[in-house]
């Protein structure tokens, strides 16, 4: 009988798993994890990007369309109070004063800001045979003005987008 009970105790087999077993899927899950994270990490600043890209596309189209919408209503041919290649100012078709400048890197709508993060903004000025005009006549005598060029440079961190539309005042003929 003693016989039979040490053959017992020999032939039994381990039921669990060993300390070293245990590393290894500790470290084979630890690897797995990381190379996870980091591809989390890499999507979560790609979509970063991508929605920063398109917030700056927005609002540039949106402070765009409202500077051209107020260009185009300019009241008269004596409305145009300071034009240059850095600031236009203007009564608009309700009397009321609008000025757009570059202050810094924000575009400004009479101090409000309109467009943040803005390297350059140009003004060019044409008269009625579309020849530009390098000095325009402004204030209470009739402007020679008939066209107005708007170029806006936007750039944050890593883009870089120009925008540019030529305007034609409704009420300076």
């Amino acid at each position: 009988m003693k016989m039979l009970l040490k053959k017992n105790v020999l032939s039994k087999k381990p039921n669990g798993f060993t300390l070293m077993e245990y590393i290894l899927v500790i470290a084979l899950t630890s690897i797995l994890f990381l190379i996870l994270s980091q591809a989390i990490a890499i999507s979560l600043r790609s979509w970063d990007i991508v929605s920063s890209g398109t917030k700056l596309i927005r609002d540039t189209e949106v402070g765009f369309a409202l500077m051209t919408r107020d260009i185009r209503q300019i009241r008269d041919t004596t409305s145009l109070i300071t034009a240059n290649n850095t600031e236009l100012n203007f009564i608009d078709a309700s009397g009321n004063p609008i000025q757009y400048r570059l202050a810094g890197n924000t575009l400004q709508r009479n101090s409000n800001v309109v467009i943040d993060n803005v390297d350059n903004l140009l003004f060019e000025f044409f008269d009625a045979n579309n020849a530009t005009i390098a000095i325009p006549i402004v204030g209470a005598s009739e402007t020679n003005i008939r066209t107005i060029r708007v170029t806006l440079t936007v750039s944050p961190a890593s883009q870089s987008m120009v925008v540019r539309s030529t305007i034609m005042p409704r009420n300076v003929r």
